[in-house]
């Protein structure tokens, strides 16, 4: 089917609106991946300076050290100040300051 001179008339009318048609379509492609990493760059920035909620801790050490801390909080807490200062004394008997200092080569 060959093409008619009217038809060529009517294709190179409609060519000038076409490039400007492929044109708007690159460019929103461009313009939509800008406007995607200006917004990625604002929430790492807030990300950044804000302070995030602390979440729950799982069960593991950590949890059971932390729980075996509230505990005794909780008893030293309830003792009175006498039983306290007598424990410390114990712990500080205990303590020998030169243990661990001192390594014997000779043996």
């Amino acid at each position: 089917m060959p093409i008619q001179p009217i038809d060529l008339q009517v294709l190179f009318s409609h060519l000038n609106q076409v490039g400007k048609e492929q044109a708007a379509q690159k460019d929103a492609a461009i313009l939509q991946q800008a406007s995607q990493a200006g917004e990625m760059i604002k929430k790492s920035e807030q990300q950044e300076h804000s302070v995030d909620r602390t979440k729950e801790m799982e069960q593991g050490p950590e949890k059971t050290h932390e729980e075996k801390e509230r505990k005794q909080r909780k008893e030293a807490g309830g003792k009175k100040k006498e039983d306290r200062r007598e424990e410390q004394e114990e712990e500080d008997i205990l303590k020998d300051p030169d243990l661990g200092h001192h390594i014997d080569i000779s043996g």
